[in-house]
């Protein structure tokens, strides 16, 4: 298990990029980080790695748990074959060559990388290379495997592709998945469990049907292009009549009726029916 025990980072340049966050991730299950570019979940996956420290709080995970990162880059040696690259993983002093090339074998069956194991990483395809990558950090057989946006640059069709084959590497080694991601539908098919996570605070958690179905943030209901929402600065009043703000001005709505309201952390979603078509506002205030 993964434990956040009210954990900060502060950088140098003193932007807050955690603020005071707890959480934690059950081994042997898919938890992506989901939130905008900019919120701190790439500081988490740091933090997790080992590779920077938190500026207060605690962070604890079991001393005995291999982990590996694979970067949204592909962070392979160009020069080097993708045997060479996936044997980079592992510790060449514990293991013989016959053992390191049985391993690399083994796992190039696993990933699909086998018919080109012996290809220069510079000859491969964006796909071919993000596998070499994700190969040679399953190599090792990790406890947990950290993935930082590693398929945002792939194309649709590949990038289910390649998070189904992921799911059932994981699944098949026994691998505690911790994802960062932006993107919710790449969330939806790949998490079991989403961190949501804004501002460098963690906003939300459940599964991304229950985040789907309740979101607690605007910002989470507009990422998700909940209903086609129109935000709405100003304030309701009790008539008939209502002035919407447009950005060329203002709309005159007659015969509003509210048919909704679904409340948020930071204010209400309201559907209605204006001339016969729906129409869905967001407000700080409660409607009267």
């Amino acid at each position: 298990m993964i434990c956040f025990d009210h954990v900060s980072k502060i950088y140098s340049s003193d932007v807050a990029a955690l603020n005071d966050i707890s959480f934690e991730i059950e081994n042997d299950r898919r938890t992506v980080l989901y939130g905008p570019s900019g919120s701190g979940k790439t500081t988490i996956l740091s933090i997790m790695a080992g590779l920077i420290s938190p500026t207060s709080g605690k962070v604890v995970i079991d001393k005995s748990d291999k982990i590996s990162f694979v970067f949204q880059e592909d962070r392979l040696f160009r020069h080097l074959n993708v045997f060479d690259n996936i044997a980079f993983g592992l510790d060449h002093s514990r293991y013989s060559r016959e053992q390191i090339k049985d391993k690399v074998e083994r796992i190039a069956t696993l990933t699909h990388t086998a018919e080109y194991l012996y290809q220069k990483a510079s000859t491969l395809s964006g796909g071919q290379k993000q596998r070499a990558a994700i190969a040679r950090a399953l190599v090792s057989h990790p406890d947990i495997l950290l993935m930082d946006e590693a398929f945002s640059h792939l194309d649709q069709g590949l990038k289910k592709t390649m998070i189904l084959e992921l799911i059932e590497w994981v699944e098949q080694l026994g691998i505690t998945l911790v994802w960062v991601s932006h993107d919710f539908q790449e969330a939806l098919l790949l998490a079991e469990h989403m961190i949501v996570i804004e501002h460098g605070k963690i906003v939300q958690q459940g599964t991304p049907y229950e985040i789907s179905l309740h979101p607690a943030t605007y910002e989470i209901a507009s990422a998700l292009s909940l209903l086609g929402m129109n935000e709405w600065n100003g304030t309701f009043v009790p008539v008939s009549a209502c002035s919407f703000h447009k950005e060329q001005g203002s709309v005159q709505v007659k015969g509003w009726q509210k048919k909704l309201c679904i409340p948020y952390k930071d204010g209400y979603l309201y559907t209605g029916i204006v001339d016969g078509k729906m129409f869905c506002v967001f407000s700080k205030e409660k409607a009267g």
